[in-house]
């Protein structure tokens, strides 16, 4: 089986090509173009002729593995680019959707996922969900649970492949941050006041959103700081 890896650096970005063939890996092709990318950011943000190079690479890299049968394809960004500042369009897509498949492992180390109405603590990046107490999964999680799920529109169409992936951990709550919490979740789930439950926080660590740019391969990635 072959894989490729595709390395964007903010200058150059390389695909290496590996077969994977009886316990041993071996490299097969190799190809770098320089891009320059570092170049091509405006207020922090990789602007439209960056993105426009960074497309074009990606589409002749992504030609060259479908020529060569390449099953497994994986892209890796420096953090250079993976902290340009395009996020405003997340925040926007977390908006104007309503809700999340979540996923995480129960008391006995089996997955399990479930789908739910959420709200969103912009200023902590906290997705919230509601639900009641003897559900399976509130009885299953508990604070410090890995958590992660996808974010899809509301209104799927054909082909269509935008949504958000993300992960995080599940957090215990004081009282300060709990009113806050319910604010917020209230304001986008107003019907759920009357519906008994307990609402859940997830600390979102890592967001991936992909569909939303021009292009093959183009993905917003949204990392929490650890400083």
């Amino acid at each position: 089986m072959l894989y490729g890896i595709v390395d964007i650096g903010s200058n150059t970005i390389r695909l290496k090509i590996y077969e994977y063939k009886n316990n041993k890996i071996k490299s097969v092709f190799s190809k770098k173009k320089t891009a320059g990318l570092i170049a091509y950011r405006d207020d922090g943000k990789l602007n439209d002729e960056g993105i426009n190079i960074l497309s074009s690479i990606l589409n002749k890299f992504n030609k060259i593995m479908n020529l060569l049968n390449v099953a497994r394809r994986y892209f890796f960004a420096t953090a250079s680019l993976r902290n340009i500042s395009n996020t405003y369009e997340i925040i926007d897509f977390i908006k104007d959707q309503s809700c999340a498949s979540i996923c995480y492992i129960d008391l006995v180390g089996k997955p399990q996922c479930f789908n739910c109405m959420y709200g969103f603590d912009f200023e902590n990046n906290y997705l919230l969900f509601k639900s009641s107490n003897d559900s399976y999964h509130s009885k299953n999680i508990t604070p410090n649970s890995l958590i992660a799920g996808t974010i899809l529109p509301n209104k799927l169409m054909p082909f269509q492949n935008i949504g958000i992936q993300f992960n995080g951990i599940t957090l215990s709550t004081d009282q300060n941050l709990k009113e806050r919490i319910n604010t917020n979740y209230y304001i986008k789930n107003p019907l759920s006041i009357a519906i008994p439950g307990k609402i859940w926080l997830i600390q979102l660590n890592k967001i991936k959103m992909t569909g939303k740019l021009k292009g093959f391969g183009q993905k917003i990635t949204w990392e929490r700081s650890t400083n």
